[in-house]
């Protein structure tokens, strides 16, 4: 019989980090909020935000108030241990979502004026946010090949960051690009990691198909767009031009029609080419509808 209890989130390893002893008393405090939320499945998030958000230097009584961090400096710890949360919970464990839930509430509060944690108390700073996502993605990944024992950890902190991007809440549309050409456009991985080639190819599939899922339409959009160069194995057309597109879903084609791949790479294979194609569909939808209400309207405005 299986237990519906949610099942218990591990204690981030701050050994590896820090010195246990010397582990900020304000970074525990958060921890322990984050974690009873997360695995009460009835928690909100809205007041596990709020109480978040008074630990903040501006309106925290501390007897020793000389000694507050700045607030930015509060900000970088906050995200910083929110993402290393997120490196441990599964992309399909409850809890995930629930992480993005509270980013949504935290970002609510820190950006409303006059509200009770106005923009003055607790700022959420986007730029914060997004660079601390940023740092934690570098040090998970370069450009070398996955650790085996961080592929699980690499698809969750990438999995929140494509929920973020499918919200709007941060514009990781270049992890995204970066992503798909990770999986989609080696011509072989490295060798003499320790991992077999088709573990690697399908933790980097993993990866990829959630970015696809939830935010294939919005790479969709900056096709054409020179800006993105995400992805270093590509060398056509700068940026995420047509032809690079193009090529995704050809070796996606590719990848399900080679039955010397495993079953689990080619049906991420499937997912994926079935979130470009339905972001095809839908953005292209979306434009001809765009073009038919511009046509009619200029009809309109000549026959008045």
């Amino acid at each position: 019989m299986t237990s519906s209890r949610t099942p218990p989130l591990l204690y981030p390893d701050f050994s590896s980090i820090l010195n246990r002893n010397s582990v900020w008393a304000i970074e525990t405090k958060m921890y322990n909020i984050l974690t009873a939320y997360l695995q009460t499945p009835d928690s909100q998030p809205t007041p596990t935000a709020s109480i978040l958000c008074s630990l903040s230097p501006t309106i925290r009584q501390d007897e020793d108030s000389t000694g507050k961090e700045h607030p930015e400096s509060f900000l970088w710890e906050l995200w910083d241990l929110i993402y290393r949360l997120a490196e441990q919970i599964p992309f399909t464990h409850p809890a995930h979502q629930k992480l993005v839930d509270i980013i949504a509430a935290i970002c609510v509060l820190g950006s409303e004026p006059g509200g009770s944690f106005g923009a003055e108390i607790m700022s959420c700073n986007p730029d914060i946010m997004t660079q601390a996502l940023s740092e934690r993605l570098v040090q998970l990944h370069s450009d070398s090949v996955l650790r085996s024992n961080d592929f699980d950890r690499w698809e969750s902190l990438n999995g929140l960051a494509a929920r973020l991007t499918a919200l709007g809440l941060c514009a990781r549309l270049s992890d995204a690009v970066i992503a798909i050409s990770k999986a989609l456009e080696r011509t072989g991985l490295s060798k003499g990691n320790g991992v077999n080639e088709e573990v690697q190819l399908e933790a980097e599939m993993r990866v990829m198909a959630r970015y696809v899922a939830l935010c294939g339409g919005a790479v969709y959009n900056i096709v054409g767009d020179k800006s993105f160069q995400g992805g270093n194995p590509w060398r056509g057309e700068r940026g995420v031009a047509r032809q690079r597109w193009e090529f995704w879903l050809e070796k996606l084609t590719g990848m399900l029609r080679n039955d010397s791949l495993g079953d689990g790479i080619r049906r991420l294979a499937g997912e994926a080419f079935q979130g470009m194609y339905r972001a095809e569909q839908e953005q292209d939808y979306a434009a001809n509808n765009n073009a038919r209400r511009a046509f009619a309207s200029r009809n309109s405005a000549a026959i008045h």
